[in-house]
């Protein structure tokens, strides 16, 4: 409590030097007022009669129950409203200022219109580099596993669970890493995106075809005819001492989404060829349960076996690192972000590393379930911050099903999905606010 040992009619004097928090500010306010015997009305109606001291009720009635601190435009009329309460003194008129300016600087609410460190189901992309955290070892190991392969002439494979992090393994730590100093492929390089779907030859000749300065329709005839002159190709396209990563995500689509086994197996040979010599790096991404339908394909069976990496679920440690570190990231990155978030304890617990709640699932910070967006949420608040973890669980089937339904019990079922009986809603609780007492507006 922001206070002294002073008393003066029975309110203690509030010390602006122990104020440390917004609740203290304004606490220390509605003790100033009390101490001048004054009710919100009668500060409101006294400072109409001052150059600058044109504020609502609503709006003092927001300081006085700290809702809100003064804005930097209204701070001619917070220091009339100190000096109406008692405060006249330069020496602690001083005070209060620097009260003011350290409540002010407190994290806070993050603004709607500032960047989200968290992408929620959206994979973090190469400019996320900066608020791409937690997953720092992982991506260490990614490039010293993605500098032997490219000498031994083979991809690196990134197998994982759905929404384990992987694309943003290779977008937001791979990509960016290579351009590093302490990368051990540091360099000047080139990086090609991919995701496969039902033509993925086509998608590779569209993508490389400004590399190779070849029109996409005759790339594509001539990788499907030699996919082995891939290598070759992109090679001619690159200058001395630079390097190409191409980067085919959601190698999946390739079971899944492409029914062609020629081109299916043209399109894994023409990326083999590729990483086969200097200066390329190829790297998938694919999702751990198309394992089997892998090893069906022989060039991919040594990449599995001696060039993989494999990303399952956060430790705590990790979980810690990506919320806490996220928001100041984006701040020295440049970004226009407050960096406001929740800070989550960093100790151990009983002297050791606790794992218990990332090893629910892989769903974790710089995966595609990552932390919610907590914006509609108060910082501090006990959904927020406690456990942390608690966060994420939940968070696939919240998300899931892009139709808002869920099926309820008894309802059929047609096609192998569920039809839903009637549509899911969110219950949504507004916040509650802090609503002055009847003394507060009317008089101590």
């Amino acid at each position: 409590m922001a206070v002294s040992d002073h008393d003066h009619g029975g309110e203690p004097s509030p010390d602006p030097a122990l104020i440390a928090t917004p609740k203290d500010f304004s606490h220390a306010l509605v003790l100033l007022r009390r101490r001048a015997g004054l009710s919100i009305r009668d500060v409101a109606r006294d400072l109409r009669r001052r150059p600058s001291g044109q504020v609502s009720v609503a709006t003092l009635g927001g300081w006085f129950g700290g809702r809100h601190l003064p804005t930097p435009k209204l701070d001619p009329v917070l220091f009339e409203l100190l000096a109406l309460c008692g405060v006249t003194s330069p020496e602690d008129a001083r005070k209060w200022r620097a009260a003011l300016d350290r409540v002010r600087s407190m994290p806070g609410r993050r603004p709607r219109s500032s960047p989200s460190p968290f992408r929620g189901l959206a994979a973090y992309e190469p400019e996320d580099a900066g608020s791409f955290c937690g997953r720092e070892t992982l991506t260490a190991e990614l490039l010293e596993l993605a500098d032997r392969s490219r000498r031994l002439g083979r991809p690196v494979i990134v197998v994982g669970p759905s929404g384990s992090g992987k694309s943003s393994l290779l977008r937001a730590g791979l990509i960016p890493g290579l351009s590093r100093p302490d990368s051990p492929l540091y360099g000047t390089w080139t990086h090609v995106s991919l995701t496969p779907g039902e033509r993925p030859v086509r998608e590779l000749a569209r993508r490389i075809a400004d590399l190779v300065g070849r029109a996409p329709e005759s790339l594509r005839q001539e990788l499907m005819e030699h996919p082995a002159s891939c290598g070759d190709l992109i090679r001619s396209g690159v200058r001395a001492g630079d390097g190409v990563l191409v980067v085919a995500d959601q190698f999946e689509e390739l079971f899944t989404s492409c029914k062609d086994d020629a081109e299916r197996e043209a399109f894994v040979e023409a990326l083999c060829s590729a990483a086969a010599g200097p200066p390329a790096v190829v790297a998938f991404g694919m999702r751990a349960d198309f394992y089997l339908q892998a090893l069906r394909i022989p060039r991919l069976v040594p990449i599995l076996q001696d060039s993989q990496l494999v990303v399952g679920a956060m430790s705590e440690t990790e979980l810690r690192q990506a919320i806490n570190r996220a928001g100041p990231a984006i701040q020295d990155h440049g970004r226009t972000g407050s960096g406001r978030g929740c800070a989550l304890g960093t100790g151990p617990v009983d002297g050791r590393e606790r794992r218990r709640p990332a090893a629910r699932g892989p769903y974790g910070p710089g995966s595609g379930l990552a932390v919610e967006d907590r914006r509609r949420r108060p910082c501090g608040s006990s959904r927020h911050a406690a456990g942390g973890a608690g966060l994420l669980r939940g968070a696939q089937p919240r998300r899931a099903d892009p139709c808002g339904h869920r099926r309820q019990p008894g309802a059929p079922v047609e096609h192998g999905r569920s039809v839903p009986s009637r549509p899911y809603r969110y219950a949504v609780r507004p916040r509650s606010g802090d609503h002055l007492a009847h003394d507060q507006l009317h008089g101590p």
